[in-house]
């Protein structure tokens, strides 16, 4: 039995339509992945829910969806259906479902399968500003001048220090150094 995700997502660039799909990750960071030059807009968590056997999960539900004929692509993971109908199919899983807490929570554990202790992190914004610092395993949170933070909570400070308001926090603003090069967060999950 494997523990993931099954997720239901929309976009705006694509409505009336939703992507029923399955994860082993945190459903934040597959919505990260599946914004690609292809989709102009990114894809929003609608709801997700933690349970075992997810991969069978998602075949029922697609099964349940494809019965009532909404499936657009027999080879796409997009159903033109209710949001209402997938929460009940939903609703029947055993499981937990998708929340803030959990949000965060998944992506921090991430953070210790990817960095190591010590190894420079750094948050970007407008104009190439970058706020650095050191990931500490212990805290599980990046070190800058003795205060620890996590990834939203650095990305909330260097924002206001840079007095930029609604900056939306986003994955793809974090780096990492491998090999005196910097990295993208996101190319890890």
């Amino acid at each position: 039995m494997t523990l993931g995700w099954v997720y239901c997502m929309s976009n705006r660039s694509i409505p009336d339509l939703l992507k029923i799909g399955q994860t082993k990750n945190c459903p934040t960071l597959r919505a990260v992945k599946l914004q690609t030059t292809g989709v102009p807009l990114p894809f929003e968590i609608e709801f997700a829910k933690k349970t075992i056997d997810y991969e069978k999960k998602e075949k029922t539900i697609h099964n349940l969806l494809d019965s009532l004929k909404t499936r657009i692509n027999p080879k796409r993971e997009f159903f033109k259906v209710d949001k209402s109908t997938v929460k009940h199919i939903f609703d029947l899983i055993e499981g937990e479902y998708f929340s803030k807490e959990t949000k965060d929570e998944e992506e921090s554990l991430v953070l210790k399968d990817i960095l190591t202790d010590g190894q420079k992190i750094r948050h970007s914004i407008e104009n190439n500003q970058f706020m650095e610092g050191n990931y500490c395993i212990k805290d599980n949170k990046i070190s800058i001048q003795n205060k620890k933070y996590t990834l939203k909570e650095l990305h909330n400070i260097h924002c206001k220090n840079k007095n930029i308001q609604n900056k939306k926090y986003s994955l793809f603003n974090y780096e990492f150094q491998v090999d005196k090069n910097w990295v993208q967060l996101v190319d890890f999950f």
